[in-house]
């Protein structure tokens, strides 16, 4: 009963905040730590699903606000009887269902597509989803994608549905992804999540470049399918610069990002200490990706980095500038590009969610299991 009466008095000023957002984000950190603390909603839940999903429909501030609100939504959407209670006392439900759809083009950040692509499952059962295909999509690969989507392999059907829509969007897309080679994150060779490649994602509208990799805190020999995965973002705000050092090795580029802060800082304590103890360099700052040679890469983190990107490009042939590149980074990398052995390829098939980013409720969000979408 205690949790009808929150649900009730955080939806009504959910109601005020669509015109108020500057505290929304406040706000959204007492629903989830609500939500982290009671059961999921149930039928109290229905009223308070509005109201997030109609915060995140009316959002005209940053998209970190938007993706914490849907997760927040889909955290409540877990529970059935709270979906069955958002169809039944909503009046607006046709004209969400048909804007929580569209969002998914006029969102420029990866992560933030794939938590609204999360509700749009959760709100929609395989009955009617060539119904909302046909509303949502007017491409017919993108119909088809949809329609015969698995969300019981939701992370890894989720790559190839947003890199399709993405892809279609021509001079209007808004965020780009490259099958990265390797990834050095604060000294640390990361591994790929399971079943997947090592996609590195530039974001245009949260100024960000993200990528998803295996559980940092666990043991290569201890993977599995039902280990997590990591998601780290790298905003604007933590960036001191970027470059990039064309000619390491045939074919690709070393894109170098030096942060204002320690690497340690994208995951939690727990993770931390377990990548320190596993020569995970605390105090190191740097991110190295390395990317198949393609110019855009240089244009994108103009647009994304602005100023601070510095865009020096380096032959093979010339020295690397110290001042901007570690060479015994690079050289490490190139090693392994040359090396005839096969990367090694961890065994997850989870999404964790870790964000460098202000807001509380996502700094608490570590760890968690991305659970059957239905």
């Amino acid at each position: 009963m205690h949790f009808l009466y929150i649900c009730q008095a955080i939806d009504l000023v959910l109601d005020d905040l669509l015109g108020n957002k500057e505290f929304a984000g406040g706000i959204l950190d007492v629903i989830w730590c609500v939500v982290r603390r009671n059961s999921l909603g149930g039928i109290a839940g229905g009223p308070l699903i509005r109201s997030l999903l109609m915060l995140a429909l009316e959002n005209n501030g940053s998209i970190q606000l938007l993706r914490q609100t849907v997760v927040c939504a889909n955290q409540i959407l877990r529970s059935k009887q709270t979906v069955s209670s958002f169809f039944n006392i909503s009046r607006e439900t046709s004209s969400i269902m048909l804007g929580i759809g569209k969002m998914l083009f006029n969102t420029g950040d990866y992560e933030t597509q794939a938590v609204i692509l999360e509700a749009v499952f959760r709100l929609s059962n395989p009955s009617d989803r060539k119904y909302w295909a046909e509303k949502w999509f007017q491409s017919d690969q993108l119909r088809e994608h949809f329609i015969n989507f698995k969300p019981d392999n939701f992370e890894l059907e989720c790559r190839k549905f947003l890199n399709t829509l993405n892809s279609t969007q021509g001079s209007s897309r808004r965020v780009y992804s490259f099958i990265c080679k390797s990834i050095i994150f604060g000294g640390y060779k990361v591994l790929k999540p399971y079943g997947s490649d090592l996609w590195v994602d530039f974001n245009l509208d949260s100024q960000s470049v993200s990528f998803y990799v295996a559980d940092l805190s666990q043991d290569e020999h201890v993977y599995d399918s039902r280990s997590l995965w990591e998601t780290i973002i790298l905003e604007k705000n933590h960036v001191a610069y970027s470059n990039i050092t064309f000619g390491v090795n045939q074919g690709y580029q070393l894109v170098s990002i030096q942060l204002h802060r320690p690497c340690a800082d994208l995951v939690g304590y727990n993770i931390a200490s377990s990548l320190h103890s596993h020569r995970f360099s605390v105090c190191d700052n740097k991110v190295l990706l390395m990317l198949p040679e393609d110019d855009i890469v240089h244009s994108l983190l103009q647009n994304i980095y602005g100023e601070l990107h510095q865009g020096q490009v380096v032959a093979s042939s010339q020295p690397c500038d110290d001042s901007n590149i570690e060479n015994s980074n690079v050289s490490e990398l190139e090693t392994e590009i040359g090396s005839s052995q096969p990367f090694t390829v961890s065994s997850t098939v989870r999404k964790s969610s870790v964000v460098v980013t202000p807001m509380k409720m996502e700094k608490i969000t570590q760890k968690k299991k991305a659970s059957k979408v239905s």
